[in-house]
Parts: C-alpha cells; structure tokens; sequence
C-alpha cells in the first residue's frame, strides 16, 4: 500500500506512414541546408495552455535538436505555412480522466498511510495502558492476599488488638480505592478497544475502496495502449495528447525530428524511439542515435 499503484502506462507515439507526396519532401529536402520555418496554427483552449506558453514549448523543443546540430534549424515565422497546432480529442480527454483517477487513488493512498500511522499509535498507547492495568491488577492481587492472610492469623487469635483493627480497616479501605481504579481503568480499555476496532473498520474500507479502484484503474489504464499523441503531416504537426509540458516538449521534439526527416531508432532513452518510455522528460536532450540519424539526414551538409 506504500506505492500506491505499480502500473506502468508505455504510451506509443505513432509509428507515421507518409503519403507519396511527403516521402518525396523527405527525400528532397536536407534539414541541415535549409532552415525550416513554423507558425503556431490552432489552439484549442481545452488544453489549458496559452499560445505564449505553447511557443515557449516548442523553442525548447528546437532547442534539444539545434543543439546537437550544432547549428539552427528552425524559426518562429508567424505567417510561415508549416503550422504546429493543438487538436483535441478524446485521446486528450482520456489523459484528464486517468489524471482525475490517479489523483483520486493518491488521495485514498494518503488516507490509508494517514490510517496506519493513527492505528499504530493508537494500538501502541492501547498496549501500554492494558500492561499498566495489568501490573496494577496484579499489585491489587498481591496485597489482597496479603491482607486476607492478616485477618485469617488474626481471627484464628480470636481477635486483632484495636491498632491493628484499625490498620486492617484502613488497608480495606485503600483496596476499595484500588478496585474502583482498576475498573475505571477496565472500562476506558474496553472504550479504547472499540475505538481500536472502529479504526480497524475504517482502515478496512479505505483498502477496499482503494483496491477496487486500482483494479478499474488497470483494466481501463494499465495495460499497453497505442494511439497516437501527436503526427507530422508534412505540411505541419498535430499534438493531440500530452500529460504536462515536460511530455509536451517530448513529443514535440520527436515530431520536430521526423519534419527533419529522420525516422525512429532504436534506443528506448532517444527522442526518435517510437514508445514515450524511458526517456528523461526533466532533461530531454539526444542520444548518440538520434544524432547519428540527423547525420546521416544531413550528409555532407553535417
């Protein structure tokens, strides 16, 4: 329960199929002899981010490939016809429903860690007040028997001199003290073990809820699901899904990478692998492959 979920989401960017038209540009165009100017087209409010932001985005993303390139390759152009947009569809709606699910299990995550912490200082203050009331029974059994063998040897005298009657008396009088403590401390344990128990039930409910929702989690989420979060058309990019704008910027510099031409390689941590998997979204940069391909798209302009 301490990792709330251990499921793994590969998301698969698109495996792209040219038409005739754009294979001809891949072959034609070198992305080392010519700069390749963009505009920003449409924006769909939905995504919760403003043009400035979505630029800013995208310069960081040119940014991951100029600087393996030692050289610029791309240019804001406002009136260029090479247009970036932001097209939503259910493909983003799915990723805000698995973003309210994951907050939801986090939530119940963070109640039941919450619970454990409460029931084990709970039970642990339990224990001790049930030891503290049984050191306490068996003092009071102690010195009853104790005093019940005083007043056996004094009555088989036939009598206790008047001092030690009235010290009898007073050690009687100091044991009822004793069993009305001790049943007062009986009676707070017996309340601090049901609370104990309604805790329990609790906790049992939040694992119950927690573990449902996991498990519909998994089933709608949890296995390998391939759609498309973004497409290079040739004429411009489509992004259609991301998570934050650490994805944002990786799918942006995958899709910046085949407007470059270049196809996908096969290392898991490049920008160019085909799976969003294993790359490291708080420092995108390039692999040797995925230089080693813009080489080879640049030939002798590298």
């Amino acid at each position: 329960m301490k990792t709330f979920f251990n499921v793994i989401v590969v998301i698969l960017i698109v495996a792209f199929s040219y038409s005739a038209l754009v294979k001809f540009d891949v072959i034609s165009r070198n992305p080392c002899r010519s700069i390749l100017t963009y505009s920003v087209g449409s924006l769909d409010g939905r995504f919760g981010i403003s043009e400035e932001e979505f630029k800013s985005v995208i310069e960081r993303s040119e940014k991951v490939w100029e600087g393996g390139a030692g050289r610029e390759l791309f240019e804001y152009d406002e009136n260029a016809d090479f247009e970036i947009n932001l097209v939503y569809d259910e493909r983003q709606q799915q990723t805000i429903e698995e973003k309210h699910r994951r907050t939801e299990l986090s939530y119940l995550e963070s109640r039941y860690d919450n619970f454990e912490e409460e029931h084990s200082r709970e039970l642990e203050e339990y224990q001790q007040k049930v030891l503290e009331y049984e050191i306490a029974v068996d003092s009071y059994e102690s010195e009853l028997r104790s005093f019940n063998q005083e007043v056996t040897k004094w009555n088989l005298r036939g009598g206790a001199p008047e001092s030690v009657y009235n010290q009898l008396n007073n050690e009687a009088a100091e044991l009822e003290i004793q069993v009305l403590s001790l049943e007062k401390m009986r009676l707070e344990l017996n309340h601090f073990a049901d609370e104990l128990s309604s805790l329990g039930r609790e906790g049992k409910q939040i694992a119950k809820e927690y573990n449902t929702k996991v498990g519909s989690y998994k089933d709608e989420f949890g296995t390998v699901r391939e759609f498309s979060q973004g497409d290079y058309t040739g004429k411009g990019i489509n992004i259609y899904q991301f998570d934050d704008k650490e994805s944002l910027e990786l799918v942006l510099s995958h899709e910046l990478g085949h407007a470059l031409t270049l196809s996908h390689v096969e290392n898991p941590e490049s920008v160019m692998y085909y799976l969003m998997d294993e790359q490291n979204l708080s420092q995108i940069e390039l692999t040797t492959e995925d230089i080693s391909a813009l080489s080879q798209a640049c030939g002798r302009a590298w």
